[in-house]
């Protein structure tokens, strides 16, 4: 199928050359099943678009609890962070961390919604190391 072979080719390259692809294949299909919409949230919150990060992030997310979609509630808390949203960012990453804890990278936004919060992080940098 096309959007995913756009898909894939958007994994191997990066920035505003990723978000084309990955915006060519949603083009294709924007089912909330589309890799895309998570591929696409990750290289826009590496370049700042925080707020259309945001969107692609929800969209991956969807309506409907689902376990498997705890990168997308990490990439929404990353957006939400960056545009200093953090309350939104710490409940984002919870929730990232509920559904799947074994990432360092959610613990140590987490320290860092909390420190920007001035809250103790100093449990989640812990949890970093022996997750790391």
């Amino acid at each position: 199928m096309k959007y995913q072979d756009l898909y894939e080719r958007g994994r191997e390259t990066f920035g505003e050359e990723a978000v084309a692809l990955y915006t060519e294949s949603l083009k294709w299909y924007e089912g909330g099943d589309n890799l895309s919409w998570l591929g696409r949230a990750e290289e826009l919150n590496g370049l700042q678009r925080y707020n259309e990060a945001l969107h692609d992030a929800q969209k991956w997310i969807g309506d409907k609890p689902n376990p498997s979609r705890f990168m997308g509630w990490f990439q929404k808390g990353l957006a939400l962070f960056g545009l200093e949203r953090y309350e939104e960012a710490l409940d984002s990453f919870d929730e990232a961390i509920r559904l799947n804890h074994g990432f360092c990278q959610f613990y140590l936004a987490r320290a860092a919604t909390k420190q920007a919060l001035g809250l103790d992080y100093k449990q989640d940098i812990e949890l970093a190391k022996e997750w790391g």
